[in-house]
């Protein structure tokens, strides 16, 4: 930055020798009564020019020394100790000398704290696993300090009982007897005859064994399937060796069956329950009999109807007829309709329909359930075929 500058000065300095220059070439050929031969000059370039003939006599070449000419900052003063600033409190200003005997104190590093942190985590958590030992356990800290302390000498805090074991018992070593268990009833009426008792099945009765798992059960009772099975079908090991041996098998005499018609069947049809000897009374009723025997012509006249019955017939037909297209169309309709709150409607006009039938006529509610159980068997049935 200082080269910088000092070339910027030395430049500076030949452009005013050269105007300067100039400028009394000019001015003595104005005094010797010549022509201005150069160029009109305004008045604000000419003010410059008289400005720079001013400060002439302070730029001496020889005085100035570049070499030494070195920038130097001075920082001023900072705002608020110049105290012209009222934004500012007035704060006094104090400066503390520490005195000559002060030594500096050992303080810790960064790394020795890290290390005497990761120390005190690792006791915390050991004193933390211990206190929730002994909230599980109930034994004291000693017991979990490792090998320092062997033998360990616990007092149980209650008398040894049923409901508190003693301490064998609870480490595995120790067995609970029927006469553990008996001693608290020995105070009490009727405690011979229940120790005579067990004193006889102890003799009579035998250990029984826990029960298999389930596995295993069923993979026993597989074995004992298979085994059965295969003392069957040993039977006919023989028969099936001979039968593959053969050059020929002969399958016995032809036997005669007889024709199957439906005739057959018919004729040694014997009836058995009281539908069926009603029927079978009723067709072998003498006039049944006798009408099949003149070629049914009875039969014919039993047939015969009138004109008018005709009449009555077709029009009920008819009418029937009318009444199942009416309702084909209704039901066209009601099928477009989309509102969801006729729909709702609807439904609970017809569950109330058929809550009435069931309350009146049990068979009705007996048919409902049927239906409705067909109907979840279909959509069953269906979704599994989706499904597939």
């Amino acid at each position: 930055m200082t080269e910088k500058r000092k070339a910027r000065e030395r430049e500076g300095h030949t452009q005013l020798k050269k105007k300067r220059i100039s400028v009394k070439k000019h001015n003595s050929i104005k005094g010797e009564g010549g022509k201005n031969r150069g160029p009109g000059l305004p008045n604000q370039l000419r003010k410059e020019i008289n400005f720079l003939d001013e400060t002439q006599h302070s730029f001496n070449d020889d005085d100035v020394n570049f070499d030494d000419d070195v920038y130097e900052y001075e920082e001023e003063d900072a705002i608020e100790d110049l105290k012209k600033n009222h934004q500012f409190d007035p704060v006094d200003n104090l400066e503390y000398e520490l005195p000559g005997d002060f030594k500096d104190e050992n303080v810790a590093s960064d790394e020795d704290d890290e290390v005497n942190s990761d120390q005190d985590d690792l006791e915390e958590g050991n004193r933390r696993h211990v206190r929730m030992l002994e909230d599980i356990t109930g034994l004291p800290s000693d017991a979990f300090e490792g090998k320092k302390k062997k033998d360990i000498v616990v007092s149980e805090p209650y008398p040894e009982s049923e409901f508190n074991p003693s301490r064998d018992i609870l480490d595995g070593d120790g067995l609970i007897s029927m006469d553990d268990l008996m001693d608290p009833l020995s105070r009490k009426a009727g405690f011979s005859k229940i120790s005579k008792r067990l004193k006889e099945l102890e003799k009579k009765g035998k250990a029984v064994h826990a029960p298999l798992p389930k596995p295993v059960q069923k993979r026993l009772e597989r074995q004992a399937a298979y085994n059965e099975s295969k003392k069957v079908l040993t039977q006919w090991e023989s028969l099936i060796k001979r039968n593959r041996e053969a050059p020929t098998i002969y399958f016995g005499e032809d036997v005669n069956l007889g024709y199957s018609t439906v005739g057959a069947i018919a004729a040694d049809f014997e009836p058995r329950t009281d539908f069926e000897k009603n029927i079978a009374s009723l067709l072998n009723d003498t006039n049944v009999v006798e009408a099949h025997r003149k070629d049914g012509a009875s039969l014919l006249e039993l047939n015969k109807i009138t004109v008018e019955d005709v009449r009555d017939r077709n029009s009920h037909l008819a009418k029937m007829r009318s009444l199942l297209f009416r309702h084909e169309i209704k039901a066209k309709r009601i099928k477009k309709i989309k509102s969801k709150t006729y729909r709702k409607l609807q439904k609970k006009d017809r569950l109330k329909a058929v809550s009435k039938a069931v309350e009146t006529d049990p068979e009705v509610a007996k048919e409902l359930a049927m239906k409705q159980e067909r109907k979840r068997a279909e959509v069953s049935s269906e979704c599994f075929q989706n499904f597939i």
